[in-house]
């Protein structure tokens, strides 16, 4: 944030541009929560040899559109790192790593993406497709329906989902063995339950910007000196001394999302590219572009945009969700 507002302070006193006005937009027409994996467990339970063995995940990323006056406009995509599997045990975990369970070399990511969210009572089911170990099945995952936002005193907005299901572990091949641990013998194997059950316990966020003062400062210097104007001398800048702005993505895809939180689709779009031209090799620069186009009604460019953010990184889940949307 530092090398932001010094390269704003730089442009707006060396460049002179004219005031405008600030109107009043419509915000966003969803709302769009990201995982936080710090507040946030996926877990497992399978039994083996009669007591069940815990464990969970620890690297999880992932996106949720959550809608409570509409359920069927939310959706969920979530990507987690195999890699992550946490029993307790580095023992075990190295074996679950192996090809005789989760083989993560050769399939290092579990995908969910909802294709529908359907509510019954209290209850909210996620349905949609789950991959993992090179093959992917339609499940169904039941939520609790969650309570209203909380608004943390950072300035975001906070919601908390519950969920439970039950898979099969040889609807995913993943049925054990011993190559990599002689120990596990087929005693044991036959010891280990066909089941698994997963518990999810997610917390999501969105900054409120009108609530935070992070970006404000940011904000308010573009809009009153006109977006595209103040962008194009960054760009000058940058041209001038490359390092202007390094380090500077998050911080700079946060200011297009308070844009786009206020409803500025078009001023959003402008910082968002500048984004992404700084930062090509970014996944989530891409994608963060993609919504920026989405926003403005551009679905072509959106989808575009996606496949790009994906061809570097093809479990991007923000843009895994833009492209569900683009493609309906």
């Amino acid at each position: 944030m530092p090398r932001l507002m010094a390269a704003l302070t730089f442009v707006v006193t060396s460049v002179v541009l004219p005031v405008h006005h600030v109107r009043a937009q419509s915000p966003a027409p969803f709302r769009e929560y990201r995982v936080e994996a710090a507040h946030s467990q996926v877990g497992f339970s399978i039994g083996f040899l009669g007591h069940p063995v815990h464990g969970r995940f620890d690297d999880v990323r992932g996106v949720i559109v959550y809608a409570p006056s509409a359920p069927a406009s939310s959706a969920v995509s979530v990507a987690i790192a195999a890699r992550s599997v946490n029993t307790g045990s580095s023992h075990r975990d190295e074996h679950l790593r192996s090809a005789d369970f989760f083989d993560v070399s050769k399939y290092p990511s579990i995908l969910f993406t909802s294709r529908r969210i359907e509510q019954r009572r209290d209850t909210l089911l996620a349905v949609g497709d789950l991959t993992m170990h090179g093959a992917t099945r339609s499940v169904t995952i039941p939520f609790v329906v969650p309570g209203p936002p909380v608004a943390d005193p950072h300035g975001s907005s906070l919601v908390y989902f519950v969920g439970r299901l039950r898979l099969a572990r040889a609807d995913f091949g993943i049925v054990g063995g011993a190559t990599y641990n002689s120990w596990f013998d087929n005693l044991r194997q036959r010891g280990m339950a066909d089941t698994v059950d997963i518990d999810l316990e997610i917390q999501a966020w969105d900054t409120d910007y009108d609530r935070s003062t992070r970006w404000k400062g940011a904000v308010e210097k573009l809009l009153a000196d006109g977006v595209a104007k103040r962008v194009a001398a960054l760009r000058e800048l940058v041209r001038a001394h490359p390092d202007t702005l390094a380090g500077a993505e998050w911080d700079l895809t946060e200011v297009g999302r308070a844009l786009l939180q206020r409803g500025r689709g078009a001023d959003a779009v402008e910082v968002l590219r500048l984004v992404a031209d700084l930062y090509p090799a970014s996944a989530s620069a891409q994608a963060a572009l993609a919504r920026g186009y989405e926003a403005v009604g551009d679905k072509a460019k959106a989808a575009a945009q996606a496949r790009r953010a994906l061809e570097i990184d093809p479990n991007e889940p923000w843009a895994r969700e833009i492209a569900r949307r683009s493609a309906t």
